[in-house]
């Protein structure tokens, strides 16, 4: 009896180690595919922010223009998100009183009109 409960408990023990293993190793795998993704955002945002914009990056102050344009581009996207939430959140999630819906009128099924139910019978 003892060895079975010996062996339950060893067997316990091993998943218990290989899933702390494992979940280990899964949180760097995480950390490493946010990474990726950040890398490629920045790659993809900044291509974005310059394109048509004729930088020379021979030179520093090609760099440098680069690097201001990028900056001021995501400035104003997080200038976007700022005004966009702020937006939200002063929104009256509330019933109001000024609904658009309240002043809507719906139609309202004429009486002599047969019913769809009558039309199946």
């Amino acid at each position: 009896m003892e060895i079975g409960i010996m062996f339950w408990i060893a067997i316990i023990l091993i998943a218990g180690i290989w899933l702390f293993l494992e979940f280990k190793k899964l949180r760097h795998r995480t950390v490493a595919l946010i990474l990726i993704v950040l890398v490629l955002l920045t790659y993809f945002s900044f291509t974005a922010s310059i394109s048509g914009k004729n930088i020379d990056f021979s030179s520093p102050s090609g760099w440098g223009k680069a690097g201001s344009l990028y900056f001021a581009w995501l400035s104003g996207v997080f200038t976007n998100i700022k005004t966009v939430t702020s937006y939200a959140i002063g929104l009256n999630w509330n019933e109001s009183k000024n609904s658009s819906l309240e002043n809507k009128t719906v139609p309202v099924q004429n009486e002599t009109q047969e019913s769809i139910w009558n039309k199946l019978k």
